[in-house]
């Protein structure tokens, strides 16, 4: 009997592992096609290249991160303060551990080719952390005269001091009382801030869709 051809999802699951084990760049499409026990050939016909797989791959597990993430802010209490939505993506990140080894290889070798849209991905979800921002100012759950920037200087700050913390939790908790102190006045609207959580995550799973479906 013919063995089952793996399907694109399934390609995904044993790169994801390779990934996890080795490093991205490591994972070759040998390695990936020999571990998925396929021939370079097939592989080819479910990805154009590498970069393409790999994209892919980062692309789903971004897609699982915000599902957790919208998820864990939802059912918190004050889930709609722009502190504990901090301490939720730190967390979520940490559960997602091929998204930190991606993200922290990226940040310490050369910048790679990016096509055009992979750009306006980024682009895209650079701009919806600006109106999600803008939204906690509209509805009085953050306070302060903000750029816009916030959101992009709280995940490069994060990445940053949390690979070379010995305690990254306690940097988080130390981050987030800050925006809290600093930012978050009092009375803020719980529900408000969930509504514009909620808004932003659909923005940037919508990012994901042509990838991930």
């Amino acid at each position: 009997m013919p063995r089952h051809a793996p399907d694109a999802q399934e390609i995904l699951d044993v790169a994801h592992a390779l990934v996890l084990r080795h490093g991205a760049a490591k994972a070759s499409m040998n390695d990936i096609a020999r571990a998925a026990g396929v021939s370079k050939g097939l592989l080819y016909l479910r990805f154009e290249s590498r970069d393409e797989l790999l994209d892919a791959m980062v692309t789903r597990e971004f897609a699982r991160l915000l599902h957790a993430l919208r998820d864990a802010a939802l059912a918190d209490d004050r889930g709609g303060l722009l502190s504990q939505v901090y301490r939720h993506s730190a967390s979520t990140l940490r559960d997602h551990p091929l998204l930190w080894t991606i993200w922290t290889e990226a940040s310490s070798t050369p910048a790679g080719r990016v096509d055009a849209r992979r750009a306006a991905r980024v682009a895209a979800r650079i701009a919806a952390g600006r109106r999600y921002l803008a939204r906690l100012l509209d509805a009085g759950v953050l306070t302060g005269d903000l750029d816009g920037t916030l959101t992009e200087v709280l995940t490069t700050f994060t990445l940053g001091l949390s690979a070379a913390s010995d305690d990254p939790e306690a940097t988080v908790r130390g981050m987030a009382a800050l925006v809290a102190g600093a930012l978050e006045p009092p009375d803020a609207d719980i529900g408000a801030g969930k509504d514009a959580l909620t808004a932003f995550v659909d923005e940037l799973l919508a990012t994901t869709t042509e990838v991930t479906t």
